[in-house]
Order: C-alpha cells, then structure tokens, then sequence
C-alpha cells in the first residue's frame, strides 16, 4: 500500500515511518507545504494519508483541502496522529478517518490501516452490508427492512451509510458536516439532527434505535444485538 506521511518535522514520524514500511508498505515523507505536496505527489500516488502536524486540527484539514480541491486527489483514508498533550482538543472534523495517539503502542497504526482498508475492500467487494433485517445497497443507494425499501432521500443516504461503516464510533455534528456536506457547507448544525431525525422515523422500530445520541457529542450508529 502507498502512504503518504505528511509532517514538518521530519524526525518525529521516524518512528511511523519505520513501522509502516516494516509491515510492507510503500512509505513517502512530505512537509505540509504546496510545493512539497505537488513534489511527493509527482512521485506517488498515495493510496492513505497519515497527517503529523503541530496542534493537528485546523493544519490536517487544510492539507487535506488543498490535496482534494487544488490539488485534484481522490479522497482516500485519513490517518491523523495525534499527540497527547492535544487529544482533549481532537475532533473529527479535522479530516480524519480514525487516529492513533502518539506515542502509543507500537504497531498500532499499521493494524488501524489494515482494518479500514478491508472494511473499504470488503464494502466494495459486497456492494452491501446487512444487519439482520436491515440492509444497505451501496450501489443501488437503496436501504432495506425486511425486505422493503426504504425511501431515504441520497444525503439521508450518505450520511446513514456514513455512520454505518464508521459504525461504534460517535461522530460530532461538525464532522459529520464536513464529512458527509463537504467542506465548503455553511449550513449550520441543526441540518444534521433534521437529517437524523427523518432517518430513524423512516427506518421505524426497532431499527431506528441503531442510531442514538450522545448527549452533548454527537451520533453514532450500533447493530441491534
């Protein structure tokens, strides 16, 4: 697999760098800059991102802006690492895919990787995903209970297939926005609890409890026992 690890500090990510080419991939080091950007991309073609940058947050969202909007590369997994001493600052809407604290564990960066690639993979190979009853055609943009389809408008798709196979994890309102909206929406919060709202009253019961609040974070999507 083809990473490209994006830091300013080129010695603090020797240590990623070693573990991720130890477990066979193929690793590129950049500083966050344009031109060092356009320059590694001319070299590679990167298949995953993992973003090292001082305070993380606003700095791993801009890059990723500039390597999809200006730069013109497809959207691809998102590793952000995060230091300790920032992680009651962290938020999804940073761009990230999943992060790992660093330093932390060794060898967990590559195990987080493997991971979402084969849910990627095996999403793509299916071309769906069932929980019980409950069904998600990705390539029909269809959703399904017992059967019967469920009349889910697309961004009602997008995000319900969104919280689905990033499933387990609470995700903010604010980065679902960025997520599912893109970027450049200015609509404010409210838009995704109207959005949430119309997903459960849809899917009906029991499923719509597979998609619950957390009081004062966000959403999160859990498969009914």
């Amino acid at each position: 697999m083809r990473i490209l690890v994006v830091s300013d500090d080129e010695r603090s990510i020797g240590g990623v760098r070693r573990e991720l080419t130890l477990a066979n991939h193929q690793v590129l080091w950049t500083p966050s800059d344009t031109e060092s950007l356009i320059a590694a991309l001319s070299q590679m073609a990167p298949e995953a991102l993992v973003i090292d940058l001082p305070g993380s947050g606003p700095g791993a969202r801009t890059v990723k802006q500039r390597l999809e909007m200006e730069l013109g590369i497809p959207a691809m997994p998102t590793f952000l690492l995060i230091h300790q001493e920032a992680l009651d600052e962290f938020d999804l809407t940073w761009g990230a895919d999943d992060f790992v604290v660093v330093p932390g564990a060794a060898g967990e960066l590559s195990v987080r990787i493997r991971l979402l690639f084969w849910t990627h993979s095996r999403i793509r190979q299916e071309g769906s995903i069932e929980f019980g009853a409950l069904s998600l055609d990705f390539a029909n943009y269809e959703v399904r209970v017992g059967g019967d389809v469920i009349p889910l408008t697309f961004k009602e798709f997008e995000l319900f297939k969104y919280l689905v196979t990033h499933r387990s994890r609470v995700h903010t309102r604010e980065s679902l926005l960025a997520r599912v909206w893109g970027y450049d929406y200015y609509g404010g919060t409210r838009t995704v609890d109207v959005h949430i709202r119309r997903i459960r009253t849809k899917l009906g019961e029991p499923y719509q409890d597979c998609v619950s609040t957390v009081r004062g974070v966000g959403y999160r999507f859990t498969p009914l026992p």
